[in-house]
């Protein structure tokens, strides 16, 4: 892992340094909505967390359907699981519902190779870092229990919830992975679509894979 890391950073340096040697050709903002989720060992029954990402990006021209593209934004990601139990006997009835939402605060840095398909189509690829900023662990249990208590039903509303900050000493920053899309333009905008896949642990602890995922639909705006 931390030789990928070492790699990822070599990359992204090398780029900065060449691209700023070549002087910006485009700048803007971007922003969008994230959908995100996790993989890894004994996920399952995970569910996509809406987030959003706002920041700005310059790009550099490299020869005529090709640039670099540096972006620096704020970023929502994490995931929800919930999970679901009823029973029932002529002793006690329960439903209940317990859900966890992970909320994770990131400033993300891509650093991607744009190609230029055409006028209007770009597609584009490359390394990212993240670095952790904020988060916290929301869970929270619903649902009603019944039970005979020998006169008769007796019946219990549920209604409980925690929060958990998730320290910065705990998680992995800066993390790393990679991002692939494709983005169309029309005039000075561009709408968008990108995957991401974490390539390093959330937490720092190395038990086991717990990595980012993430579907973005991103909107650009060229300053002229």
């Amino acid at each position: 892992m931390k030789k990928v890391l070492a790699l990822c950073i070599f990359i992204v340096g090398i780029s900065f340094s060449s691209v700023f040697a070549q002087g910006v050709s485009t700048k803007g903002f971007i922003g969008g909505l994230n959908m995100s989720n996790v993989s890894g060992d004994d996920v399952q029954d995970n569910k996509i967390k809406l987030g959003y990402a706002v920041g700005g990006f310059w790009s550099f021209k490299v020869g005529s359907k090709f640039s670099i593209r540096p972006e620096i934004y704020y970023t929502s990601k994490g995931f929800i699981l919930e999970t679901k139990e009823n029973e029932s006997n002529a002793v006690y009835d329960f439903d209940i519902t317990a859900t966890g939402t992970l909320s994770l605060n990131y400033i993300e840095v891509p650093v991607l190779g744009v190609f230029s398909i055409n006028r209007n189509l770009n597609v584009f690829a490359g390394p990212y870092l993240d670095y952790y900023l904020s988060g916290e662990m929301e869970r929270k249990i619903e649902g009603n229990i019944k039970y005979n208590d020998g006169s008769g039903w007796v019946t219990e509303n549920v209604d409980r919830s925690e929060t958990e900050e998730l320290k910065s000493e705990d998680m992995t920053s800066p993390g790393y992975g990679l991002t692939a899309g494709a983005e169309y333009l029309f005039g000075q905008f561009s709408i968008g679509a990108r995957y991401s896949l974490g390539l390093s642990n959330i937490p720092k602890e190395e038990e086991g894979k717990f990595n980012h995922t993430n579907i973005q639909v991103m909107v650009a705006f060229y300053l002229p």
